[in-house]
This record gives structure tokens, sequence and C-alpha cells, in this order.
């Protein structure tokens, strides 16, 4: 019985399977091979691809600010104030003068001009208003030729106005200023209907530059 068993036994040890596994392996082999040659081929498009998307996203961050100035057009003498108006007027006169927008950078702005009255702030220094404050004293006074300009790089841009002094304008220095500001596109409100943005705040930074108009109502002594 066991001269019969052991050719049975000695097949079970010899596994022929084991032969087969023995010959697939070279083709597992050949396929991870190929696999690692692709990869190899394709790594310096993907790594080229990866340079030209964060290259691109450098030269946006680069963009150069914006910027712009504002001052007479027709300074006086006198250098101390020639970076702001000084003007003298009876009541019921009017004055003609007009202010330069300078743009001394390399990219295009448009700018807002407008009005502005100032008051007092608690430190005791002139704080000018915004745009949406009533204009009540100067500020109503004056009137632009234009509310908005466009400036390319390196040029300017003149604005002519005129300052109505009202007849019955009281006597005395009167302050406000000529705001050039730099004009925003609009952006959609959080939480506005048909908007899929989440309700909360937003903080606008409002960019902008002054010349004072200093007006003396009267006689100047």
């Amino acid at each position: 019985r066991h001269d019969r068993l052991r050719p049975v036994m000695l097949h079970i040890l010899g596994d022929p399977s084991a032969g087969e596994r023995s010959r697939a392996r070279p083709s597992f082999r050949r396929e991870v091979v190929g696999r690692a040659g692709w990869l190899a081929r394709c790594l310096p498009w993907l790594l080229s691809i990866v340079v030209a998307l964060t290259t691109s996203g450098l030269a946006q961050a680069a963009d150069p600010p914006a910027q712009f100035g504002i001052r007479p057009a027709n300074p006086g003498s006198d250098k101390s104030t020639s970076g702001y108006f000084v003007l003298q007027a009876n009541p019921g006169e009017t004055l003609h003068d007009s202010v330069v927008v300078a743009n001394p950078g390399t990219i295009p702005v448009s700018i807002l001009i407008y009005p502005v009255d100032a008051a007092t702030g608690d430190s005791g220094g002139a704080v000018y208003l915004n745009n949406s404050d009533a204009r009540k004293d100067v500020g109503s006074w004056v009137t632009l030729d234009a509310s908005q300009v466009d400036v390319p790089p390196s040029q300017q841009a003149t604005v002519s106005f005129t300052i109505a002094v009202p007849a019955g304008a009281r006597g005395g220095d009167h302050l406000g200023g000529i705001v050039a500001e730099l004009a925003r596109a609009p952006t959609p409100t959080p939480g506005a209907a048909g908007s899929n943005a989440q309700a909360g705040f937003g903080v606008t930074t409002v960019t902008r530059a002054v010349t004072a108009v200093l007006l003396t109502v009267g006689s100047a002594g």
C-alpha cells in the first residue's frame, strides 16, 4: 500500500502549478518595467506643465499696483502751498481753475473725481469727507467738467472746474477738497438673491488722493 501511495504523494509535492507561476513571473516584470518606462518618458512633460502653471501664477501676483496723484494745474509761486489751492473770492463771484490727475505708474488707471467738504478731526486737523457725505460748504460750490478720467501710464489729464460762491456766503475761510479716487469694478453683494454665496460681510478698500481747496470769502485781511 505504501508503494502505491508514494507516486501520488510525489505528484502532490511536485505541484505542477508552480511551473505555471514561474512562467508567469517574467511577464509581470515586463509589465512593471513598461510602466516605469512610461512614467520616465512622461515625467518631464508633467513637470513642464506644473512649472508653466506656477510661473503664470507668479506673473499674475507680480502685477504692479496702480499709481496716481492729484494737484493744482496752475500752482502759485509759494512752494509751501503749491500742492493745494489757496483762493480768494467775494460773495457772488465765480472762479475758474483746473486740476491735474497724473499716472506715474506702468498700468492705466481709471479715476473718479469729486469735490468734498472738510471737517475738523478729533486731533484738530482737517478731515476730508466721503463722496457719499452731504456737501454743505465749499464742496457744494465746486463743479467739475468731468467726474471720471482714464489716464494711460506715464501720462496726465487736466480737468477744469468752477467755484460759484453764493451771494450770501459767510465771510472768512472755507476748507474743502477735490478728490481723486481709484475706480473699481462692482463686486456681487454676499448673500444677494440668485447668488450661491453665503451671507457674510465684506471689506472695501478705497484708494484716494486729495488736494485741498482753501477759499477765503471776502477780504483776505
